[in-house]
């Protein structure tokens, strides 16, 4: 029960601040990507990679020189033509691959909320990649038979520490409606 609450103030703290555009304080840089139709902002101080891994767009955080793990946000674009899937089915199939590809993977949290004007669904988890204890903070949104994946990873222990940072670019996502 005691669980099941904490899980409950973690989530309605993360939709605040996603909800209400709290953001970290920092210089940040806008990177707008044309092929997929979306902008968003990020940290000057973060690299960003295109591609890497299959993902549209990633920005890692600084190296600090006791890090094993780059803490990161990225976008995946998955083309979705011809499936109608509805969001929560899509939402559903992510969630069972989840559970068979991430060790030890534990749901937190999983909430609806609406961002860029679109409805999402919002899942935060944890669980061990490699030798990594991770929580991931994930947002699905559809639009134009695409589904766009947001994911916020970072090693557990240091997951607060750059959430402010994560909940700024989620918030400054937009996707370009006037292009098709």
């Amino acid at each position: 029960m005691k669980n099941r609450y904490l899980k409950n103030v973690f989530l309605l703290l993360i939709l605040v601040h996603i909800i209400l555009g709290v953001e970290a304080t920092s210089d940040y840089k806008l990177y707008m990507n044309t092929k997929f139709n979306f902008s968003l902002q990020y940290p000057s101080s973060w690299t960003v990679v295109e591609g890497f891994m299959g993902s549209a767009f990633i920005t890692l955080s600084p190296l600090n020189k006791d890090d094993l793990f780059q803490e990161n946000i990225n976008i995946g674009i998955q083309d979705l033509c011809g499936l109608n899937l509805t969001l929560k089915q899509f939402s559903d199939l992510s969630y069972t691959q989840l559970e068979n590809v991430i060790t030890d993977f534990q749901l937190i949290a999983k909430e609806n909320a609406i961002l860029a004007n679109n409805n999402t669904e919002i899942i935060i988890f944890s669980g061990i990649q490699g030798k990594h204890r991770l929580t991931w903070l994930q947002i699905y949104t559809l639009y134009n038979e695409k589904a766009y994946i947001i994911t916020y990873t970072a090693e557990s222990n240091e997951f607060g520490r750059y959430l402010p940072f994560a909940i700024s670019v989620i918030n400054s996502f937009e996707i370009n409606t006037n292009e098709e």
